[in-house]
């Protein structure tokens, strides 16, 4: 067996840690081992689009994995004639500008020049904008252009890349040694070393499961785990910033404040560590807490570490209830289901041809039920209900739109949901973390059409709590935060048929309020194939 001793892999994997004194002008040694390379999914991507396309861009933030990918693609970017620009931002404003109409020219057919591209998505966007404003949909469009957004990269996803989980891959690769080469028989936990209990801890089939579902967590709350990150991070739970040296001259008594599975709750200055401190497990109430407490001597340091520990090492099939951030089980399994085809799901209930009854998913009802209450909390019925004032009625009129939730040809879907090939096969390693709430019409020439919303887990969440009958003092604000009520306004611009009812209350010259209600509706079942009804009424209330 080949590969560093247990002592020469502590010393080279802390280097990586931001907790570590040394972290800094190791920066190059980190990033230039050789001994350590994953090839990531964008790499696989990049072989399959290598020879389709004339412009490479990869954008993400510092640690992503950019330099990464064009190191390790060198050889076939120079083969196929690709041009290589490691780090645009870095470009005098000349050059970028070159850059720009050499991408121009090829967009335009007038040359055939290839060009891999390492940017920060914004600075290159905004030097797009400022040079060539009108390239920048046909950019994004544009066949000969593969963009790679590392910014929406989930490392901790769940789905399999070449019948390994990309995750665990990284985690194990970057942890191996030489097992048969001996430590150094002087050291004081020779026989007690807190990094090799960790390693070997982490290299767990269970124990590395449950550390991707709280990196999972992470992204899914809106947050990005960039690569080197995730190196940081394993590396941080099996040091805590310690290299051997250290840890010997510490003679630290209690060695258990360094166990993986407790460093990384602890709060730190760290801004990584940071990100996780919200995720500990002890933060949320389980049945079995009292008992784990009294088995652990009613102490409530050794209460911690347990809990921790147990949540690590337990295999059960709802891990991301154990962790403190409500409803992200059943955001978790709404994504998961629209990820299935066929990547939609109807807000009204769905038939069982077999049993003759209308059944409804439990989540999906519960979200029908949170939204509506969420936008008309005094609501008791299907309606949507919320006040405008159109310019051209003018001020003193006010104006109270309705909308049945049932009327609308309404749909929860995946966020890339091709709407103009339904029933097209999407790509099962895309991972987002939010899906949609889509309204779907037809145009004046009866082309599918759809207004969509995103729902994240932070919209998620507030639904959810709605639906619970949790009063909101700040309803309001979680309304326009998100777009709510620019969401239903956008569908009755498009499709004024939409109305349910809009009552429209205005003052005349003497004073007094003239009252009148329109309803009307048009019903469409696009996806589900149901009769279209229709109904205008118009009448003094």
């Amino acid at each position: 067996m080949t590969g560093l001793s247990l002592k020469n892999k502590i010393n080279q994997i802390v280097s990586y840690c931001g907790a570590y004194d040394g972290h800094s002008s190791l920066y190059d040694e980190r990033i230039e081992n050789k001994s350590f390379n994953i090839k990531l999914p964008e790499e696989y991507r990049i072989l399959q689009n290598l020879e389709k396309v004339n412009i490479i861009l990869l954008t993400g933030e510092a640690g992503d994995g950019k330099s990464r990918i064009l190191r390790n693609l060198k050889n076939e970017f120079e083969e196929n004639g690709f041009a290589i620009i490691d780090d645009f931002s870095a470009l005098h404003e000349d050059e970028k500008a070159e850059v720009i109409d050499t991408i121009s020219k090829c967009l335009e057919d007038r040359s055939n020049s290839k060009v891999v591209i390492a940017a920060n998505i914004g600075i290159f966007t905004k030097v797009l904008l400022s040079k060539e404003p009108s390239m920048l949909d046909e950019f994004t469009s544009n066949s000969k252009v593969l963009v790679i957004n590392f910014e929406k990269r989930n490392l901790a996803s769940s789905n399999m890349i070449e019948n390994e989980a990309l995750f665990s891959k990284i985690v194990k690769k970057f942890l191996e040694y030489n097992e048969e080469i001996p430590c150094d028989f002087d050291c004081i936990y020779y026989n007690n070393c807190p990094f090799k209990k960790n390693i070997d801890a982490l290299r767990n089939d269970i124990v590395v499961e449950n550390l991707r579902v709280l990196c999972d967590t992470l992204f899914l709350i809106g947050e990005h785990l960039t690569f080197r990150e995730l190196l940081s991070l394993v590396s941080f739970m099996i040091t805590s910033g310690y290299d051997c040296e250290r840890l010997n001259n510490s003679m630290m008594q209690d060695i258990t404040s360094l166990y993986y599975f407790n460093s990384i709750f602890e709060e730190s200055q760290d801004i990584l560590i940071q990100k996780f401190t919200k995720l500990d497990p002890v933060k949320k109430c389980s049945a079995n807490d009292y008992q784990i407490f009294v088995k652990h001597g009613e102490d409530i340091s050794n209460y911690k570490k347990a809990k921790r520990q147990i949540y690590f090492e337990n295999k059960s099939e709802c891990k991301y209830s154990e962790l403190p951030m409500d409803y992200i089980d059943d955001f978790k399994r709404m994504l998961d289901k629209l990820h299935k085809p066929p990547y939609f799901s109807d807000v009204k209930e769905i038939r069982n041809v077999e049993e003759e009854t209308y059944l409804e998913n439990k989540t999906e009802k519960d979200l029908k039920k949170g939204f509506i209450k969420l936008i008309s909390p005094q609501e008791t019925n299907l309606e949507i209900v919320f006040y405008d004032t159109p310019p051209k009625i003018g001020e003193k009129i006010k104006t109270k739109f309705s909308i049945n939730m049932n009327e609308l040809n309404l749909i929860w879907n995946r966020a890339d949901f091709d709407f103009d090939e339904i029933g097209k096969e999407l790509n099962p390693f895309i991972d987002n973390n939010y899906f949609c709430l889509s309204c779907i019409y037809t145009d004046n020439d009866r082309n599918l059409k759809h207004i969509s919303l995103n729902i994240t887990y932070q919209l998620f969440r507030y639904i959810f709590m709605a639906r619970d009958d949790v009063y909101f003092l700040t309803s309001n604000n979680v309304i326009e935060e998100f777009g709510l009520s620019d969401f239903f306004r956008a569908v009755l611009k498009a499709k004024p048929e939409f109305y349910d009812k809009m009552i429209v209350i205005f003052q005349d010259n003497k004073g007094e309020f003239c009252d009148f209600e329109l309803s009307f509706y048009k019903k469409n079942e696009l996806l589900f194939f149901n009769s279209s009804q229709s109904k205008v009424l118009i009448k003094k209330v």
